[in-house]
């Protein structure tokens, strides 16, 4: 039985989507364009290694929470789900920030989606309790305590990506 070389192993990522009951399996050292939502993850992987990050490779099961389409950006909080996992299978240290220009570019220039940088910004750097107050010029951030009877809700209203400026 021929398992490949050991390079070959480290750098295969599979990860499972439970919310769209399939699985992506990409290797590091051969990144392909293809479509669906894998785009997120592979792409966050070729701007990480075009950065000089060297990535190891890792399984995975991906689920959330964010409704797909609300305009709650479900695409930044997985490309942001994906950069955690990375930094923690190649010893990366976490730099919100940075994160969240990665996860920009992925998107941009990866899955061709013309995004700014507040919602990859809020996935990398919020804290649980707290606003994230956010200069999206400097990507100054300050966390502001909530008090306790603030909550949030998704009216379900279903959102796209369309071209323009900043895709909506």
């Amino acid at each position: 039985m021929d398992c490949g070389s050991v390079r070959e192993w480290i750098a295969l990522v599979r990860i499972h989507s439970v919310d769209f009951e399939a699985e992506a399996v990409f290797s590091l050292d051969d990144l392909k364009k293809e479509q669906g939502w894998a785009e997120y993850p592979k792409g966050v992987a070729h701007i990480l290694q075009a950065e000089g990050y060297e990535l190891s490779g890792w399984d995975g099961v991906m689920m959330g929470d964010v409704p797909r389409g609300s305009g709650l950006s479900s695409s930044a909080a997985v490309e942001m789900a994906t950069a955690r996992v990375f930094a923690s299978v190649s010893n990366l240290k976490w730099d919100a920030a940075n994160m969240a220009r990665i996860g920009q570019r992925a998107e941009n220039q990866w899955v061709g989606v013309n995004c700014g940088i507040m919602d990859q910004m809020a996935s990398a750097a919020c804290k649980e309790g707290h606003a994230l107050f956010l200069d999206c010029r400097s990507l100054e951030i300050q966390h502001v305590p909530l008090p306790d009877h603030v909550a949030g809700r998704c009216d379900g209203h279903v959102h796209a990506a369309r071209a323009g400026r900043f895709s909506i």
